[in-house]
């Protein structure tokens, strides 16, 4: 029923208790839609402020005389209409069907030339009553990526008007392949949900209004005394609620008090902790235990990361976990009943086995008071020996004693296996380069790309974008400065047998001189020594306390040792705060030919390590079949530069299945992505259309995803939540490896680099892994920061057969 603006007879009990000019407009419920109110009541002179306000009845006022409503006109004909269900996570509805037949081409023609005209003013027509229409906003939504360019760059300077032939040759400008696909929805998901079933909720939730951090707090309130406290008022003196508070003052309180009231109440968060209070939480506790205990900071570092991917992959391995016991339940029942000992049972699959491992890395820690932390750090010590080998992971956030907020100063931890943890803490406060005008910088960045992306002529266009490359090109080199010495941390070890003798060398000299160090400190900086400056070195020497020349001297000698060292073959993952993981720090200077990737939070590391090495058909196990290969190759028949460079390629490989110009079937990529070896994706967005976030967790991913589209592997951040988007859904739902683009990029360009990547790796031959060919691939792009720095790589490195 959409309700209606009516005019109710104000009474005397009405008017003692408001005093308005105008009638009060109440809201009552007829069939009819949105009547405006008459142009007396609009203009009529106002004394109280303006305030925008309704007044709700639950009945209807009495009128005197109720105006007959006129029948509505019989119809002859029945018509049928078409409606669609969907419960899709992705905002862009699907596209419709390409007819057999003949018009679609035309109305797509007809599409393009009504957004260059403008339109003509609209008439004016009586209201009338219409059905209404559910999804409209989807139906606005579906509208081709191909419209979306051709709105941001007008039509007059791409197609369709003769150009001035010049001297000069300028090159066309490139079409950008971003595309909305994410909707909010996962911003408004409980929290209380995430270990629920899908089956069970998926059709209740969406009609349920969750209010799950005011409902712990005021549990125990009734309804008036909730909504005295959300319009800001005060709870009534009867009632239950009792916040516990300290008499001190922040300034009276001493770091011992400071950490015991920070621990109690990460004690109180540690069993099912909030995203957006448990990182801040964990991040101030560890700046005040430090180097004290390097074991307890490094566990609550990582305890601050992927907090929202964590209960997301809980609740989905809880619900899968579910769908197995409840589809074995019958034949472990018939086997029960033929076994002839009584005391046997059959074990459970292998797949549910697999499953519960999982949940129980995933699981958060529940200790209590005396345990801590004790416990914990046990806990991340056999967490470092489960890492695979060869593989180190460095855990970098933003830290500060700011709550809620951004601080200039950036946590950094390494964690190797047979290696104790070391934990830093980088402060920028004496430095020029502060982290926060990087992540300004970054922001506003890609803030002037869409400006540019709309200017019509050529040459400007090119210039903007150049402009933004070399912004970049700069953004990359304060980030290195940034991390001056420490840069060395996020680099894999040497083999060189020559680097444990002299770290030990050297830690039995600096430590008979009253320096303080770590071993595991010195192994990373001299195993980096060759790339690292003396001015890194100095830097690194004057965090010491009882450092003089002669300590110079020895750290000399020792880096003289090394300067022949063999190059370090390792893979280094990278896992990021929501702020830093738009920041490309895989195109530094000092990680470009490394083997670099990103995973959310280490347990998603732990749970690929687990995956790994309990199938050992997966695609990590056993590597990528090059005849096993399922691709997307533009969709929307709007990337024609595309289709010219890979439709010939890809339609040459017998072996090879596909879609090219039209949208693919989703239960055929559904099969796809479950049982091919490598599925490649050339066209906007991350394919989220036709592969929901859904659709993604209905099964096993199996298959390397190679997203070639505009932002394909960004996290949004959305106030204080953690980084959202589709690559989470392909990480929870096993995919083994994920590349994408941080940020929107050109059709041509991101072409370009693909064409290397892909030449480069698949004819590399048996056991080359695609991250030795990023480097390359970036050089191969004509602007090689903006769109070279753009592509990122989730997961762990895969192989050739």
């Amino acid at each position: 029923m959409t309700p209606v603006i009516t005019k109710s007879k104000p009474s005397t009990g009405d008017r003692a208790s408001f005093d308005f000019n105008t009638a009060v407009p109440t809201l009552t419920c007829t069939p009819i839609q949105r009547v405006r109110c008459p142009p007396s009541a609009q203009k009529a002179p106002r004394t109280c402020p303006k305030l925008n306000f309704h007044v709700f009845e639950e009945a209807s006022p009495v009128q005197e005389k109720v105006p007959a409503v006129p029948a509505a006109p019989k119809r002859t004909k029945k018509s049928r209409f078409k409606v669609e269900f969907s419960d899709e996570s992705d905002s862009e509805a699907k596209t419709e069907k390409v007819d057999k037949g003949k018009n679609d081409l035309p109305k797509r023609r007809n599409t393009r030339k009504a957004a260059a005209k403008p339109k003509p003013a609209a008439e004016t027509v009586p209201p009338r009553r219409q059905p209404q229409r559910t999804r409209s906003t989807a139906t606005s939504a579906a509208t081709s990526s191909e419209d979306e360019v051709l709105t941001r760059l007008p039509t007059s300077t791409r197609t369709g008007r003769t150009r001035k032939q010049t001297s000069k040759h300028v090159e066309e400008p490139e079409f950008m392949r971003t595309i909305e696909e994410e909707l909010d929805e996962v911003l408004d998901m409980s929290i209380e949900q995430l270990r629920t079933s899908d089956a069970e909720t998926e059709a209740s939730s969406r009609d349920v209004d969750l209010e799950v951090l005011r409902r712990d707090v005021c549990c125990n309130l009734d309804r008036e005394e909730f909504c005295e406290m959300r319009g800001g008022g005060r709870p009534r003196e009867e009632s239950n609620l009792h916040i516990s508070q300290t008499d001190n003052k922040p300034a009276d309180l001493s770091l011992e008090e400071v950490q015991s009231q920070l621990r109690s109440a990460w004690l109180t968060l540690q069993h099912f902790p909030c995203p957006t209070v448990y990182p801040g939480l964990c991040g101030l506790l560890a700046l005040t235990v430090g180097q004290r205990d390097p074991q307890t900071t490094a566990m609550l570092h990582v305890q601050s990361l992927g907090v929202s991917s964590r209960h997301r992959t809980l609740r989905h391995l809880f619900s899968s976990l579910q769908r197995l016991k409840k589809a074995s339940t019958e034949l472990t029942e018939r086997m029960d009943s033929l076994s002839l000992d009584e005391g046997s049972r059959v074990p459970a699959p292998p797949a549910e086995q697999r499953r519960s491992q999982m949940e129980r890395i995933f699981s958060f820690p529940a200790a209590d008071l005396p345990s801590f932390p004790h416990k914990h750090c046990q806990d991340l010590m056999d967490q470092i020996q489960s890492l695979p080998a060869g593989v180190t992971a460095c855990l970098l956030s933003v830290g500060g004693v700011k709550p809620l907020g951004m601080d200039n100063s950036v946590m950094l931890t390494r964690l190797e296996k047979g290696s104790e943890p070391v934990t830093l803490h980088i402060s920028s406060s004496k430095q020029q380069v502060k982290i926060s005008r990087l992540l300004q910088e970054m922001d506003n960045i890609l803030s002037e790309q869409k400006v540019v992306s709309c200017v019509a002529e050529k040459a400007a266009w090119w210039e903007g974008r150049r402009a933004l490359d070399s912004r970049v090109q700069l953004l990359l080199k304060e980030m290195e400065e940034f991390l001056g010495c420490w840069k060395s941390f996020l680099l894999p070890l040497t083999t060189d047998p020559q680097l444990s003798i002299q770290t030990q060398l050297l830690h039995k000299a600096l430590s008979a001189r009253g320096v303080t160090v770590s071993e595991e400190m010195l192994k990373a900086v001299l195993s980096a020594s060759p790339v690292l400056s003396e001015e890194d070195l100095k830097r690194f020497t004057l965090g010491l306390s009882k450092w003089d020349t002669e300590c110079d001297r020895l750290l000399q000698a020792a880096t003289s040792q090394l300067l022949e060292r063999e190059e370090p073959r390792g893979h280094v993952v990278l896992i990021l705060d929501k702020f830093l993981q738009k920041l490309p720090w895989e195109a530094m200077s000092i990680l470009k030919s490394q083997s670099v990737s990103r995973m959310p939070s280490l347990h998603s590391l732990l749970g690929l390590s687990v995956q790994r090495e309990a199938d050992s058909r997966s695609v990590l196990s056993s590597g990528v079949n090059t005849r096993k290969v399922f691709y997307v190759l533009d969709p929307d028949a709007n990337l024609k530069n595309a289709q010219d460079r890979f439709k010939e390629w890809f339609s040459s490989k017998p072996e090879w299945q596909g879609v090219c110009g039209v949208p693919p079937d989703s239960g055929q990529l559904e099969e796809a992505v479950a049982t091919k070896d490598l599925y490649i994706y050339v066209g906007h967005g991350a394919g989220a259309r036709f592969l929901d976030g859904h659709s993604v967790l209905k099964q096993q991913m199996r298959a390397a995803s190679l997203l070639f589209g505009c932002s394909s592997a960004a996290l949004a951040v959305r106030g204080n939540q953690e980084g959202q988007g589709i690559l989470l859904n392909y990480l929870i739902a096993g995919c083994p490896f994920i590349l994408g683009n941080l940020w929107d990029v050109t059709d041509r360009d991101i072409d370009r680099f693909t064409k290397a990547l892909l030449e480069s790796w698949l004819s590399a031959g048996s056991g080359a892994s695609i991250l030795e060919f990023m480097s390359s691939s970036r050089q191969a792009t004509n602007l090689k920061h903006l769109i070279g720095a753009a592509p990122v790589v989730y997961g762990l490195p895969v192989h050739l057969q």
